[in-house]
């Protein structure tokens, strides 16, 4: 993941790849491909709401869990992102599932950041 993040112009994709293989390492693996309820395949042209202890569900309609495409979903479990809306949903969806996992205790990407861009 840090070569991907000095490598490739697309940092915002390899720490959404790093967190979701960080919560599976951890045992806390995130469903993305199949609707928790049905059973069904996630549909790239469905929307979702992802219940952060069970996965996601189809159609959207309950007011619990996070919005998020089915593209989305698709795209987070192939590590493959073809767009910008993609990245807000997944890094929406991850910071809800890491939020409730840490609990106040912070993550320090930004400071990463800042320390990677600054000349040694």
């Amino acid at each position: 993941v840090l070569r991907a993040l000095v490598d490739t112009g697309c940092q915002e994709a390899a720490l959404r790849i790093f967190e979701k293989r960080l919560l599976a390492a951890l045992g806390y693996g995130l469903g993305l491909t199949h609707d928790v309820r049905t059973g069904e395949s996630v549909r790239a042209t469905m929307a979702y709401r992802y219940l952060l202890e069970e996965g996601p569900i189809a159609g959207g309609l309950d007011k619990e869990g996070l919005a998020v495409t089915g593209s989305t979903l698709i795209a987070l479990a192939q590590e493959s992102f073809t767009d910008a809306s993609q990245l807000r949903e997944a890094k929406a969806l991850l910071r809800c599932v890491l939020s409730q996992l840490l609990g106040d205790k912070p993550l320090y990407t930004r400071s990463l950041f800042r320390a990677m861009r600054q000349p040694s």
